[in-house]
């Protein structure tokens, strides 16, 4: 684990745990539907120490299928949208050994936990695994990759009374190093990401509004130095 980054336990949901095979966890048997089955996950949390920024970056996953009849896709989910929507989906190769790497770069930098949900489907048959291999056995099991940024954190300020609604328009303050600048960048989907606002940091905190915002749905927000 790196520094100042804490995980917690993997945990499977809905997902059979009994196999005889040693230095892999099992993960199955995979569900045939053709999306994401929302009742079958393994899942964790990531947090960084004191609140600091995290950057997420990618995630990979060393995958062992036997009777190649294991998945045909794979996707991740954060706490983030409350587990609402795909961040990225991979194509899966049903048999055998397979390194799966999923690109996090559109998930926004988070300071308080987490939770991640990783789902497999698309199985030929019902029969098959997507067991996790261990460096024990030849695989490196699940990494998370990002950064902390733990000096001068960039922070959308949620508590303070700027956060919410004025004069029809949602809006926030944003803190950062001062004299860098800033980029609000707003999503209606965490994957597609559109510029709002680009600014530099001053002394005080930087007020955004978005001039772009209509009741109709969930609208999702990030900031990023230029």
């Amino acid at each position: 684990m790196a520094p100042n980054v804490t995980a917690s336990s993997l945990q499977e949901v809905g997902l059979e745990t009994t196999w005889n095979n040693t230095d892999t966890l099992p993960v199955g048997r995979i569900a045939m539907s053709a999306s994401a089955d929302l009742s079958q996950y393994l899942t964790f949390t990531v947090e960084s120490a004191a609140g600091q920024p995290i950057t997420f970056k990618g995630l990979s996953y060393d995958k062992q299928s036997y009777l190649g009849a294991g998945p045909t896709h794979a996707s991740v989910r954060s706490s983030l949208d409350s587990f609402g929507t795909d961040i990225v989906v991979v194509n899966v190769n049903p048999a055998g050994f397979q390194s799966l790497n999923f690109d996090l770069s559109a998930v926004p930098v988070a300071s308080a936990p987490v939770t991640f949900r990783i789902y497999f489907y698309g199985a030929p048959a019902f029969t098959d695994w997507a067991d996790l291999v261990s460096s024990a056995r030849t695989g490196n099991g699940l990494r998370v990759n990002g950064t902390v940024n733990a000096s001068s954190p960039i922070a959308i300020l949620v508590g303070d009374a700027a956060f919410g609604f004025a004069g029809g328009r949602f809006g926030f303050n944003v803190t950062g190093p001062a004299g860098q600048s800033v980029v609000i960048e707003s999503s209606l989907d965490l994957q597609h990401w559109t510029p709002a606002q680009t600014n530099a940091f001053g002394a005080v905190p930087l007020y955004f509004s978005d001039p772009q915002f209509v009741f109709s749905g969930a609208r999702f927000y990030r900031a990023r130095l230029e």
